[in-house]
């Protein structure tokens, strides 16, 4: 009589172990790769039609050569061209080294995102330096890490990919075709909206930082993970197509790192109307023609931490 539970407590502990490995397996190893239809607007694409008598349809016809463009103007940690400039900094911070890229644009299209392996999917990972480098760009950051989840809104180069709700507190932060950054909680509105809005690229981590010029948390909403001193990642908006990106240290002996308030408020004093917190921890990094510029780390060591996407600038 007594082999019944014995059997029953062995098969229960074996069916417990299998569920979890599985789940371990599902969250961090099996690569999960999707194919997301484009909508086909071949057909209802017409050419531009304009009233100005000084513009040609045929731009061989026209009399006014286009103006060459000049040589960008290049140091380790700056570019100047003729589309954009990327001005970085390092600064001391709170007993934090902070790198600070000030970014001017001339068109919000120069603001791109990238997949691991050009790939939308989960545990599709690579290092942003590899990221940075199979898409050319001269600056990037990590992203939202959104691989990492199963929901939450995704939104790439004006493409919907995820359309789910992460949680009813959740906020994703907006880049417009405008060049203008916002925030929503996805609960008020579906990722599809915002792409027939003209949201060109939507990531969901957070929090928001700042909104309409003035601080949006305060150490009694910091929670978790957020109210920890960690490395950061993330953006501000100035006004559009003027922004700052910050990447800061952290999880090191002389590297405290920043809370979101303590972030909040070094946006605050560069200017921005508004901000938000990317990925961060482990996460956080900060490439410039290729070199890593910050010390990205969980433990101690420098180790780049392999993540699903990034935010950057290609070369022009």
């Amino acid at each position: 009589m007594k082999r019944k539970p014995l059997i029953f407590s062995v098969c229960y502990l074996a069916l417990l172990f299998v569920l979890t490995a599985w789940i371990l397996l599902d969250q961090f190893v099996i690569v999960r790769k999707y194919v997301v239809e484009q909508p086909d607007t071949a057909e209802t694409t017409e050419p531009a039609v304009t009233n100005d008598p000084s513009v040609t349809a045929d731009p061989a016809i026209g009399t006014t050569e286009p103006a060459a463009p000049t040589e960008p103007i290049i140091t380790d940690r700056s570019y100047i061209c003729d589309k954009f400039s990327i001005v970085i900094t390092e600064e001391r911070y709170l007993g934090t080294t902070v790198q600070v890229a000030e970014i001017k644009l001339s068109s919000p299209d120069l603001l791109k995102t990238a997949f691991a392996e050009n790939t939308f999917g989960r545990n599709v990972k690579d290092t942003v330096q590899n990221m940075a480098e199979d898409v050319d760009a001269v600056f990037a950051i990590n992203g939202d890490y959104y691989g990492y989840r199963k929901t939450g809104f995704v939104v790439r180069n004006g493409t919907l990919y995820r359309d789910s709700v992460y949680s009813d507190t959740q906020e994703a932060v907006i880049f417009w075709k405008d060049g203008s950054l916002s925030s929503v909680f996805e609960k008020d509105v579906s990722a599809k909206d915002l792409v027939d809005k003209g949201a060109m690229h939507v990531l969901s981590f957070g929090p928001t930082l700042i909104a309409d010029g003035e601080i949006v948390v305060n150490a009694e909403d910091e929670v978790n993970r957020n109210m920890k001193s960690n490395p950061r990642t993330a953006i501000g908006m100035v006004e559009p197509l003027h922004y700052f990106v910050v990447v800061s240290d952290g999880r090191l002996e002389d590297e405290r790192g920043l809370s979101v308030l303590e972030l909040a408020r070094f946006f605050k004093q560069l200017g921005c109307t508004f901000a938000y917190n990317l990925d961060g921890g482990g996460s956080a990094t900060m490439v410039f023609m290729g070199e890593v510029l910050n010390f990205p780390t969980s433990k101690g060591d420098y180790k780049e931490r392999e993540v699903s996407d990034i935010v950057y600038i290609g070369k022009p």
